[in-house]
C-alpha cells in the first residue's frame, strides 16, 4: 500500500492537492463514492444499478454512523496525480445523483476523492466463482489499482462482496454497534 494510501483521507487531499504531476484527466460513465476512507468508482454499462448500488452502499454506511458520501453520479472525471487517481464530479452534476424511477435529487456530497478501489458491475454469469486478483487502469498508461467483479442483478450479493474486500483491506466498516 503507498503512503499516501495509509494518511486519513484530509491529509490525502492534501497531498494530491500539492502534487503537481497532473497527467490527464478522462471522463468515465460511472459513480463514485466514499465509504469511512476508502473511495469507489463504480462502473458498469448503462441501467446496471450504478446509482443504487451507491445509494444502497451510502444508506449502509450512514445507517451506522459512519462516513459516507457521493462525489460523483452517472459521469466522473478521473485525474492521474502520480500514482493515484483523483475523482470528481462535473462542475453541472455537483451534488446531484439519480434515483431510478424517481428522478434527479439532492444528495450530501464531497468535491473529490482518492479512487481506492474500481468495483465493476457485470452479468452474474460472468463472474468467476473463486476470482483472481485484478487490477484496473483508469487512464490510458496510468497506475493500476484494485478491480473487483460484483452482480449488477444481485444488489444485496454485490454490498456483502463490498463489504467483505473492504474488510480485508482493512478499511472502516458499518459497526454493529451504534
Amino acid at each position: 500500500m503507498a503512503a499516501a494510501q495509509c494518511l486519513p483521507l484530509k491529509f490525502r487531499f492534501h497531498l494530491l492537492a500539492t502534487d503537481m504531476s497532473l497527467k490527464l484527466a478522462k471522463s468515465q460513465h460511472g459513480c463514485a463514492i466514499v465509504l469511512g476512507s476508502t473511495g469507489l468508482i463504480i462502473l458498469g454499462p448503462s441501467g446496471s444499478g450504478k446509482s443504487r448500488l451507491s445509494h444502497q452502499l451510502i444508506e449502509q454506511w450512514r445507517k451506522r454512523n459512519n462516513y459516507a458520501r457521493w462525489v460523483a453520479d452517472d459521469r466522473v472525471i478521473v485525474e492521474q496525480f502520480g500514482n493515484s487517481y483523483l475523482v470528481k464530479s462535473p462542475t453541472s452534476l455537483q451534488g446531484l445523483a439519480e434515483h431510478r424511477f424517481q428522478g434527479i435529487e439532492s444528495v450530501d456530497w464531497q468535491p473529490k476523492a482518492v479512487a481506492d478501489l474500481v468495483v465493476q458491475l457485470s452479468p452474474g454469469k460472468e463472474l468467476e466463482r473463486l476470482p483472481k486478483s485484478a487490477h484496473h487502469r483508469l487512464v490510458p498508461n496510468g497506475p493500476t489499482i484494485p478491480k473487483m467483479m460484483v452482480p449488477q442483478d444481485h444488489i444485496s450479493q454485490a454490498i456483502e462482496l463490498i463489504q467483505a474486500r473492504l474488510a480485508q483491506e482493512s478499511t472502516i466498516l458499518p459497526s454493529e454497534s451504534n
